[in-house]
């Protein structure tokens, strides 16, 4: 019986061709690619070329391509400790950013945070800041789709928090404690 054998190029070609696949154990991947290797007769250095070639993870290539190997072995051995430390820094990362309250909390009326006109400590419902389309709001005049710069309202009359008078602000009175009315020269704005 006559066996013909595959040709070179035949082997050069499923050796291109052969990359790992979407979910493919990284240990069947590296087998199938060595086995081809060894068949083309390759040495360590073009074998680890061409196995970090076919990888699907950029950074795990990325980082085993510096290193200087000495035998399949040993690459074998660095794929499966960088693949484990991936794996648990990923799932470190995962898990940090699924509990960050920051991340989960979405602006809803229902939602509670401390309520600003109310004493400290209370909770109350909290002020929305977009509605459930994501739209902005208006600070000024309240109504949703844009921010307060480009509202077409007049703007609204500050109101002093230390004295309770319209026509200035806190932060603009100098002496916190002689706070008596508006500023001269400041005109109410309507």
């Amino acid at each position: 019986m006559f066996v013909v054998k595959g040709s070179q190029s035949l082997k050069w070609q499923r050796m291109r061709e052969r990359v790992q696949q979407r979910n493919e154990r990284l240990d069947n991947y590296f087998h199938e690619k060595v086995k081809l290797c060894v068949e083309l007769n390759m040495d360590v250095s073009e074998t680890k070329q061409v196995v970090l070639i076919g990888l699907r993870s950029k950074s795990l290539c990325d980082a085993i391509f510096p290193l200087r190997l000495n035998s399949v072995e040993e690459l074998l051995h660095f794929l499966h400790e960088y693949q484990t430390i991936e794996t648990k820094r990923s799932e470190r990362v995962y898990d940090n950013t699924r509990n960050d309250p920051r991340r989960t909390l979405q602006a809803t009326s229902e939602t509670k945070i401390k309520d600003k006109d109310s004493s400290r400590g209370a909770e109350g419902p909290a002020q929305v800041i977009h509605n459930e389309h994501r739209d902005p709001k208006c600070y000024n005049c309240g109504q949703y789709g844009y921010i307060s710069r480009n509202c077409k309202n007049l703007k609204r009359i500050p109101i002093c928090y230390a004295c309770k008078t319209e026509g200035h602000k806190r932060s603009e009175v100098l002496v916190y404690t002689f706070c008596i009315g508006p500023l001269p020269g400041k005109k109410k704005v309507r």
